[in-house]
């Protein structure tokens, strides 16, 4: 579930794009400075998972990404609907600040895809059936 949330709100700093400003008026963002580090397990290390190998550098640019997770709120707001897992808080005067679960990945790219169009921004994924794919005109 972690992994989720952290697509979600990763891949909300891909549609806003690089150079613009972190004000928008329904995701907060924040910059991260981009930099390099080494991912993967070294070769010495004999305790890995067959993902770790080889290590190798990473570069990142310069991004802006959600300063919060995705709340039951802005994804109703945005999908019209929450999960059934998160209904069961809905009876909290505070479910609206929760964060949104039981979701799927393709529910996630939904999500960014309604919410760049919400910001006046076309969608950034591009999805037919089960196939997605990035739009790289605006990347």
């Amino acid at each position: 579930m972690r992994n989720l949330l952290f697509l979600l709100t990763f891949t909300i700093f891909l549609m806003k794009g690089f150079g613009q400003s972190s004000e928008t008026t329904f995701v907060e963002m924040v910059f991260v400075k981009g930099d390099t580090f080494l991912m993967g397990t070294p070769d010495f290390d004999n305790r890995w998972d067959v993902d770790e190998k080889p290590q190798h550098k990473v570069i990142l640019s310069d991004f802006f990404i959600g300063k919060y997770e995705i709340s039951q709120g802005q994804w109703f707001e945005i999908m019209g609907y929450v999960s059934p897992i998160s209904k069961k808080w809905k009876k909290d005067n505070d479910a609206d600040t929760y964060p949104i679960i039981g979701i799927t990945w393709f529910d996630a790219i939904q999500f960014c895809n309604k919410l760049s169009q919400k910001e006046g921004l076309p969608p950034y994924y591009i999805i037919n059936g089960n196939i997605i794919s990035i739009d790289h005109r605006f990347s």
